[in-house]
């Protein structure tokens, strides 16, 4: 309820569908800003719908929707205060990006190779990046 900008970045889980409902959406200040670059099951379209025009919340920006590809005839599309782009926030469309996922990779690679834990390992039972502390971490 205190937060100007609610990011939200979850990946799809039992847990987390519909997680951010018309209820939860009511809890936001009006003039709060939701952003969903997660996944778009987060959200009922329709309770995202009813929440911009009603002014629960004063806009959202999403790169996800909850039925992908968007139809052309989907509601979402005259939501008022909305801003949509189409499912390219986590691609690598930065040479720094491109250049992080490719070391990611290889050192994924090397570390397979030896037995040592990957970086970024999603654990399949919580559907979540699996977190383990590290010491020998190199900063640049």
């Amino acid at each position: 309820p205190k937060a100007d900008i609610v990011v939200c970045t979850l990946p799809e889980t039992a847990e987390t569908r519909h997680l951010l409902d018309e209820r939860k959406l009511g809890l936001m200040k009006p003039s709060a800003v939701l952003v969903n670059v997660g996944r778009g099951s987060l959200i009922p379209t329709q309770d995202l719908i009813k929440a911009l025009e009603e002014g629960m919340i004063a806009g959202a920006a999403i790169d996800v929707a909850e039925q992908e590809p968007l139809p052309e005839d989907s509601p979402i599309w005259e939501a008022p205060n909305l801003i949509i782009t189409p499912h390219v926030a986590g691609n690598y469309h930065t040479r720094e990006i491109l250049d992080a996922v490719v070391e990611i990779a290889g050192r994924n690679f090397q570390a397979f190779l030896s037995g040592r834990p990957l970086r970024n390992e999603v654990d399949f039972q919580t559907g979540y990046r699996k977190w383990e502390i590290s010491l020998d971490i190199e900063y640049t």
